[in-house]
């Protein structure tokens, strides 16, 4: 999500946020104008989207190991203190 445009948009209606400007409490206003917020964030994310689309995929190195290793099967993925273990046994 682009941060500083959603922050630049809220920022140009102080409706929204500022309790002294007289459309505060105009909850219609305000729904429309997250609406309107929504689209455009909205057609932002599926541009970024299309981009990313885009871009070539670049396969993992094969130098580093991967990132998560799958548990023995049989075997626990929750590691117990040794207390606890002792005590199990």
């Amino acid at each position: 999500m682009n941060e500083e445009l959603l922050i630049s948009l809220v920022q140009s209606y102080s409706e929204l946020y500022n309790q002294e400007d007289p459309r505060y409490h105009d909850d219609q206003r305000r729904m429309n104008i997250w609406e309107e917020i929504s689209k455009i964030m909205n057609e932002t994310l599926e541009e970024e989207l299309e981009v990313r689309a885009a871009e070539p995929i670049v396969p993992p190195d094969p130098h580093y190991p991967p990132l998560a290793t799958a548990v023995p099967a049989g075997a626990s993925a929750v590691r117990r203190p040794a207390t606890a273990r002792a005590a199990a046994s």
